[in-house]
């Protein structure tokens, strides 16, 4: 059965959506949340749940999941694209045993095989860095310290406020 209610005189959310309600018993279910509103008429909201009680609490679920996306700082110099990829793998497997619980991951693909050899080394570090825009986290391989281009990568993700996951934080 689906309830509706008319809801006055509490704090209400601002959107229409669905949204993980609590209950004054406790229970947690999905409701949906509609505000209609008339410019200069009038305003109605409403809770539609599925046991009738009112909402004690409640956080908005997304209409769509979200994904972590993970950007990859990793040295490429004096490497062959087979190492490079080998290493990329083994991060992703223990990013994803490690994180994967809080969401799903999304590896921002930044690995151009083709510029190891005839790319210009500043170019791709370009590329690279517009990629990060993206990126929720930036995770860094082993030795990005000794990389000037994973060093920059870091200065870019901590002066533009994209979370940073290093060596220490995943290898176990």
């Amino acid at each position: 059965m689906d309830y509706s209610w008319n809801v006055t005189g509490k704090t209400l959310p601002k959107e229409t959506g669905k949204y993980l309600i609590i209950t004054e018993d406790g229970d947690y279910q999905i409701a949906k949340f509609i505000r209609c509103t008339i410019p200069g008429v009038a305003e109605m909201v409403r809770w539609e749940t599925n046991h009738g009680e009112l909402p004690k609490y409640w956080t908005e679920l997304p209409e769509k999941p979200k994904t972590l996306k993970v950007f990859i700082s990793q040295p490429m110099s004096g490497r062959t694209a087979d190492e490079i990829v080998e290493e990329r793998a083994m991060m992703i497997r223990r990013i994803s045993q490690k994180y994967s619980y809080l969401l799903p991951l999304q590896i921002v693909d930044s690995f151009n095989p083709k510029a190891l050899n005839d790319g210009n080394p500043i170019e791709e570090l370009g590329k690279c860095i517009s990629l990060m825009h993206d990126a929720d986290y930036v995770v860094f391989a082993n030795n990005w310290d000794k990389s000037k281009g994973c060093r920059t990568e870091n200065f870019v993700a901590t002066e533009y406020g994209i979370k940073r996951i290093y060596p220490e934080d995943y290898m176990f």
